[in-house]
């Protein structure tokens, strides 16, 4: 007859007791770090569609939050970028003003035209202004480049005033270059003429950033190009030809401030959406909490019971393997 020894069979009820308990020290445990239970479904009593409805609304409101801190990086970049575009011009306009003054000598004409080069430059490298990849005075091109560059315009430039003899040829000639459908358009700009799409949550439209092809901007490397271009014009008729550039750019400059002032509208709307979006977010974050949460210090002080309780049962087990068979039948 086989004969089981007793303290084989306690030693093992304790065993499966300890396993029990290391299962619901770690279930207590996971709880207390997650502020979830461990067991939706018996949360939700089976019903399934309170957690879906809720995770949905959820991740939904997520991916809007993420989508508009995209869009609103883009615009915050887009109004800078317009910002120094502006200064830029500014500075090109004081110094063209400063050479118009008969009594400033050529110095004040080399400045200008130095003025102007320098600027151009910089305007045509502010408009490759990117963020999260996308090209954003590029319309709806995505993440390619804007424009040629200084040097490709320099060459339109020359093209375009071979035979220009006056102050009347160099400025319609560079007109010519930035007009509609000119060269700046046609070889200059490389980007999309359609506007990228940009909408808020729901699809609510949004006001579309400039291209570097925008009416404004054309017309500030129109009046920054006879600047830089003055040299090509007769002594006599310098002074007036850079009066004309001046106000040409401060016509520009004015809608360019205008476009700032828009992109700013719209970062405002922007920022009004994710607002609202965090009520959304709270709100859906707040029911999915009700229906799975568990109260931190509950789940605390069901931890500390069962390392207690565990750490009895170790030591029972323990005494337990101490025992030998003389020990029960004595």
């Amino acid at each position: 007859m086989y004969l089981t020894s007793p303290n084989v069979t306690h030693y093992a009820q304790f065993s499966r007791g300890i396993a029990g308990l290391r299962a619901q020290l770690d279930r207590s445990s996971l709880e207390m770090v997650t502020g979830r239970t461990s067991d939706p479904l018996r949360a939700v009593r089976g019903d399934q569609e309170t957690i879906l409805r809720s995770q949905s609304a959820l991740d939904q409101a997520e991916a809007d939050s993420a989508r508009l801190k995209v869009l609103g990086g883009r615009y915050q970049v887009a109004a800078t970028t317009l910002r120094s575009v502006a200064e830029l011009g500014q500075s090109v306009i004081g110094a063209a003003l400063a050479a118009a003054d008969g009594s400033s000598g050529i110095d004040a004409e080399r400045f200008a035209q130095a003025q102007a080069r320098t600027s151009i430059g910089s305007v045509l490298g502010a408009l490759e202004a990117r963020f999260g990849g996308r090209a954003l005075f590029g319309g709806a091109l995505g993440s390619g480049q804007v424009t040629q560059g200084f040097a490709a315009l320099q060459t339109e430039l020359d093209t375009a005033l071979t035979g220009a003899v006056s102050a009347a040829d160099v400025r319609t000639a560079i007109e010519g270059v930035f007009a509609d459908g000119g060269a700046y358009e046609t070889n200059i700009y490389l980007g999309e003429g359609q506007a990228a799409d940009s909408q808020l949550a729901h699809g609510k439209p949004l006001g579309s950033l400039p291209s570097a092809s925008a009416a404004p901007i054309r017309q500030m490397l129109s009046g920054m190009s006879m600047v830089l271009r003055t040299d090509q014009v007769p002594t006599a008729e310098r002074e007036a030809f850079l009066q004309e550039a001046a106000e040409l750019m401060q016509a520009a400059l004015e809608n360019i401030i205008a476009e700032e002032a828009s992109v700013g509208l719209s970062i405002q709307s922007i920022t009004r959406e994710e607002t609202a979006l965090e009520r959304r977010l709270f709100d859906a974050e707040s029911s999915l909490e009700a229906v799975l949460g568990r109260d931190p210090f509950e789940a605390a002080s069901e931890t500390q019971s069962l390392e207690a309780r565990l750490q009895a049962a170790y030591t029972v087990t323990g005494r337990l393997g101490a025992l030998r068979l003389t020990n029960f039948l004595r």
